[in-house]
């Protein structure tokens, strides 16, 4: 389901599975309705063999939506008004989160900066529900991961806090709890590897008269390195006969995976994509495993990952 935060509109996914051989016709009506009414939302009239799906839209404070079908009844769960900002979102309708770091803040701390991965979240604003946290405009963006400055308050209230992405078009999706007001919280981050040692300095000059002078004092070790991002795609798999593929990526040596996504390339049109899963490949790899109903001969499925050092 994905969620207007701008018009309140919930836009959630139905889908169906004809187990026939034939196409099946079921117009709108008593064996094909929606509550509430109206019962006609534009769902389809004729079901193709095998699985397809369709969108719709609801105003989200009169969810849950139940559609029945051959006296077969699907609803979108039980979360209502702006909650619906927490389910699952429609993956190519973008945003969507994958992680927050860190998941801890100090109360009183001053600006401390809080990272999100996810997809699609290129230009997008982050908010943090309760009161007592203000939160910047993020500087930068890009389409997987948004940095932002989060000032909590020395009295906000201790506890787990919502974390929201709005995009630019208004679809909004959040990370329940994530984000944790805690009293005993670093606000400083790790200590990076030590740098390398200085260089020795030269040998003094010889005085007029006198000895050499000694040689110079050895130069001051290095600066803590900093923790860097890097990007990688793995190789591309082409889609099968059936619209399925699963591909996979890793890291380079020393990294580890901290968020996925995928693209599909090539000549043709990709209809009802479903990503089936998306997920770490251990530490430092990240697999993505997608479903059509019809695809281009020649398209393929490209994995790529996001990972740190």
């Amino acid at each position: 389901m994905t969620y207007d935060a701008q018009s309140g509109v919930a836009m959630p996914r139905f889908g169906y599975d004809n187990t026939g051989v034939a196409i099946e016709n079921i117009p709108a009506g008593d064996l094909s309705l929606f509550q509430p009414n109206p019962y006609d939302r534009s769902q389809p009239n004729q079901f193709i063999p095998g699985n397809g799906t369709f969108d719709t839209s609801i105003s989200a404070t009169s969810l849950p939506m139940i559609w029945s079908i051959n006296n077969v009844n699907a609803d979108t769960g039980p979360l209502t008004g702006s909650d619906v900002v927490f389910d699952r979102p429609c993956p190519e309708r973008r945003p969507s989160i994958t992680a927050v770091s860190p998941v801890g803040l100090a109360p009183g701390g001053g600006p401390q900066r809080v990272t999100v991965f996810g997809q699609g979240l290129k230009d997008a604003t982050v908010s943090v529900s309760g009161s007592g946290v203000a939160v910047a405009a993020p500087g930068s963006t890009t389409e997987q991961r948004i940095d932002a400055t989060v000032t909590p308050a020395s009295d906000a209230a201790a506890g787990p806090r919502d974390v929201i992405v709005t995009a630019p078009n208004g679809y909004a999706v959040g990370c329940r709890g994530c984000l944790l007001l805690d009293g005993g919280a670093s606000t400083v981050g790790p200590v990076g590897p030590a740098g390398l040692k200085g260089d020795t300095g030269p040998q003094g000059a010889a005085g007029p008269g006198g000895p050499a002078g000694p040689a110079g004092s050895t130069g001051p070790a290095g600066g803590d390195a900093a923790a860097s991002v890097t990007h990688a795609s793995g190789r591309a798999v082409r889609l099968g006969r059936d619209g399925n593929a699963s591909a996979s990526t890793t890291c380079p040596a020393g990294y580890s995976a901290i968020s996925g996504g995928y693209d599909i390339t090539g000549a043709g049109h990709t209809r009802d994509v479903d990503v089936i899963a998306t997920h770490a490949d251990g530490t430092s790899g990240w697999t993505v495993r997608v479903r059509t109903s019809r695809s281009g001969a020649s398209q393929q499925l490209i994995v790529s990952v996001s990972c740190l050092k």
